[in-house]
């Protein structure tokens, strides 16, 4: 976001509305009514929300997954397994 905002502008940033590591601290209820949650470190892991609709829970879940991924990515760079 930096680089994009020194370079071209901020202008052509989409608005940041939460990041954070600790997926249960997605505050759910003050995100507006369509919204897009996207991991940074991560592709094809994308939740769009439309009209307030979003399963909290599973999209928890699912950003809990992807962060632990990140970490046994981290720490065994070979390994891209994640483990149940």
């Amino acid at each position: 976001r930096a680089h994009v905002a020194s370079t071209i502008g901020e202008k052509y940033l989409i608005p940041l509305l939460w990041q954070g590591d600790d997926p249960r601290a997605i505050p759910f209820d003050r995100l507006p009514a369509n919204y897009v949650i996207k991991p940074n470190h991560s592709s094809g892991h994308v939740i769009v929300v439309r009209g307030k609709s979003c399963n909290c829970n599973q999209a928890r879940k699912i950003q809990k997954r992807i962060v632990a991924r990140r970490a046994v990515v981290k720490v065994q760079r070979t390994e891209y397994k994640l483990k149940q």
